[in-house]
């Protein structure tokens, strides 16, 4: 479920965030300056914008524009990202793609370390939906080495098994 609400989530946030903005942008301004110094609209329901303005139209495929030449800057939230480039019908694959990996995760989570490599996952998802990280090659690889050990726990198992038999072997009879 957890993994769901992630994702959903992170398609949801910048329409969630655009309507927020047209209809309370004043109220939560005030209220978070007040509470934190800073206010809760930083721009990115500009670029949230500008992006849903851009695919008009090209929805489905997306503009194919991956250099961002008619943006000023990339779109802070990976759906954003993929759906701007490449339409929603990939956004939706990579998201049944991520969720299909995030399951069986979950199936192979065993113990501590198991479950830190799945929520550094579920860190990643969150994160990326303020911030795009397809393009940055370190998050990029730890991610995936994560997700890889998650994914691969039982043929390191069966590797570490058949090593164990190997070592106990008694090679003066060979």
């Amino acid at each position: 479920m957890l993994l769901i609400s992630v994702i959903v989530l992170q398609i949801a946030i910048p329409q969630i965030y655009i309507w927020l903005f047209n209809n309370y942008r004043d109220e939560l301004n005030n209220f978070a300056y007040n509470l934190t110094g800073k206010y809760f609209f930083s721009g990115r329901q500009r670029v949230w914008t500008a992006i849903d303005e851009t695919v008009d139209g090209y929805e489905k495929w997306g503009t194919g524009d991956v250099n961002y030449e008619k943006q000023l800057q990339t779109p802070h939230n990976e759906f954003m990202n993929i759906y701007y480039c490449w339409g929603v019908l990939v956004a939706l694959s990579s998201y049944i793609f991520l969720f299909t990996i995030g399951k069986k995760c979950i199936y192979n989570i065993e113990n501590s370390v198991d479950l830190i490599a799945f929520l550094g996952f579920i860190g990643m998802l969150i994160s990326t939906m303020f911030e795009t990280y397809i393009y940055a090659a370190q998050f990029f690889i730890f991610n995936n080495l994560l997700v890889s050990y998650l994914l691969n726990k039982d043929k390191i198992k069966k590797g570490k098994n058949e090593n164990e038999r190997v070592s106990e072997c008694n090679y003066t009879n060979i």
